[in-house]
């Protein structure tokens, strides 16, 4: 059986540590890179943010205009007037509305808006490593 409160050679070892000095400069050298780091990811978020919301505007405008143009607004005006057709033949109505709509159009708008979504979040994160009025660490 061991016993845990002896002193063995790596106590020893550290009991004979010294404590260094820290080098000059060092929390300055930390905070530059970790904020040029912060400003990048700020800046690579704000790029994106921008691409996603003018693909989204440019992809709703084109799929308002396919939605004209294939007639499902005009297959949802003729539901809302007779409201019996939905009631007879749900899932005709849902056939049809479906064969209507360019899916590829709104999934890219729907990947353009969750982009959009994800990279706000990077701009919404602090500047500093400790947040605004952090408290500093070191």
């Amino acid at each position: 059986m061991t016993d845990f409160h002896s002193v063995d050679d790596v106590d020893v070892l550290f009991a004979r540590l010294e404590r260094i000095p820290r080098p000059l400069g060092l929390r300055a050298r930390v905070l530059a890179a970790a904020t040029w780091r912060a400003r990048i990811r700020r800046r690579v978020g704000l790029l994106l943010v921008a691409s996603a919301l003018v693909l989204a505007a440019a992809g709703s405008f084109s799929f308002g205009y396919q939605l004209r143009v294939s007639g499902a607004t005009a297959l949802v005006e003729a539901i809302l007037a007779d409201l019996e057709l939905l009631k007879l033949a749900p899932f005709e109505v849902a056939l049809a509305l479906t064969e209507r709509v360019p899916w590829l159009l709104a999934g890219l708008m729907g990947v353009c808006l969750i982009v959009a979504t994800l990279a706000g979040r990077v701009l919404l994160m602090p500047m500093v490593p400790g947040g605004v009025g952090g408290r500093e660490r070191w």
